[in-house]
């Protein structure tokens, strides 16, 4: 199997502002809210996401590449990918 990995500086960052969508886990509930800062710092990019209930989290932009158990999404990816699940549904 091959994997395709990115470098960590080469991951997209999303944009201050940009809507997201957060899955959450077992302990945590899904919520909806928005890129709050971007930040260089010496050990990467920190990403505030700052949760529409007042959570905030920050995160690197790992947090947003598409993979299994993905809890960060920005918030047009997620439309796309659930409608396209609904779809699939539909059609089965």
């Amino acid at each position: 199997m091959t994997k395709h990995l990115i470098p960590h500086s080469e991951m997209p960052v999303p944009e201050v502002g940009t809507e997201i969508y957060y899955t959450g886990d077992r302990a945590n509930i899904p919520g909806d809210g928005y890129i709050g800062q971007v930040k260089e710092t010496k050990w990467g990019i920190n990403i505030t996401v700052q949760l529409n209930d007042g959570r905030r989290f920050i995160v690197s932009p790992a947090s947003f590449h598409p993979s299994p158990g993905r809890r960060f999404w920005t918030r047009a990816e997620w439309d796309t990918q659930r409608e396209a699940q609904i779809q699939a549904f539909i059609n089965s």
